[in-house]
C-alpha cells in the first residue's frame, strides 16, 4: 500500500531499510536489507487525461507511466497528487483493489458508484510535500495499477502530478551497519533511518 506522510523526501546520508521481499527473482540482496543513500534527485512528471462522464480507465505505473527504475540499485520514491473531480483506486497486486490506507480487506470491483477506497484531490492535493508516496524498484514482485473513475455527469480533465525522487542505494560498511543497528531507535526518531515496507500484505 502507499503511505500517507508529511515527511521530507529521502535524502543523501540517510539509511533505508527495505523490509519484506520486494523482488520476484534474482538480486535477493533487496530483501530485509539496510542501505545507505548516496544520491537523491527529484524530477516532476505530469500526465493529463480526459475521462468521459460515468467512465473509468486504468493506468499502469510501469508500462503506462514508466515509474519503475531501470537500475537495480535505484529506488523510486514517488509523491502522488491529483487535480480534478475524479476518484483514484489502487490495484496491488495489479488485479486486486485495495482499501485506501488502513487496509482491512479487498474491494472486489470498482465502478462509478463505488465509495469505499476512492482517493480524491482533497486527500492528495498538488502541493509539497505530496502526501501519498509510492515506492518502486526494478523487477518489483507486483505491479501497481491505478483506476481513475469519473462519477460526474460531465467529462472531466484529470491530472496526475508526480514528484519522483530517484534514490541511489549502496550497502553500508560493516562499521556503518553496526552503528545503525546499535542506535536503531535513535536513528528512526531523528530521521536518519527510513523503514519502507513492501507495499502488499501477504
Amino acid at each position: 500500500m502507499p503511505e500517507l506522510t508529511e515527511k521530507d523526501y529521502i535524502s543523501v546520508g540517510q539509511y533505508v531499510f527495505l523490509k519484506g521481499k520486494w523482488r520476484i527473482q534474482g538480486a535477493e540482496w533487496l530483501q530485509d536489507q539496510l542501505f545507505k543513500v548516496i544520491s537523491a534527485t527529484k524530477f516532476n512528471y505530469r500526465k493529463a487525461y480526459t475521462v468521459k462522464q460515468g467512465e473509468q480507465g486504468d493506468l499502469d505505473l510501469d508500462s503506462d507511466l514508466s515509474l519503475y527504475p531501470e537500475e537495480y540499485n535505484t529506488l523510486y520514491e514517488i509523491g502522488v497528487a491529483m487535480i480534478g473531480d475524479g476518484k483514484l483506486f489502487i490495484k496491488l497486486p495489479s488485479d486486486k483493489y485495495y482499501y485506501y490506507l488502513e487496509k482491512t480487506g479487498i474491494i472486489a470491483t470498482v465502478d462509478t458508484t463505488t465509495e469505499v477506497g476512492g482517493i480524491t484531490e482533497e486527500l492528495i492535493p498538488p502541493k509539497e510535500p505530496k502526501r501519498m508516496r509510492e515506492y518502486t524498484i526494478r523487477d518489483m514482485r507486483d505491479k501497481i495499477k491505478y483506476t481513475i473513475v469519473n462519477p460526474s455527469y460531465q467529462d472531466e480533465k484529470i491530472i496526475m502530478d508526480f514528484t519522483v525522487n530517484k534514490v541511489k542505494l549502496v550497502p553500508p560498511t560493516d562499521e556503518e551497519r553496526s552503528k545503525v543497528v546499535e542506535n536503531w531507535n535513535e536513528y528512526l526518531a531523528n530521521g536518519l533511518l527510513r523503514i519502507i515496507r513492501y507495499p502488499r500484505e501477504d
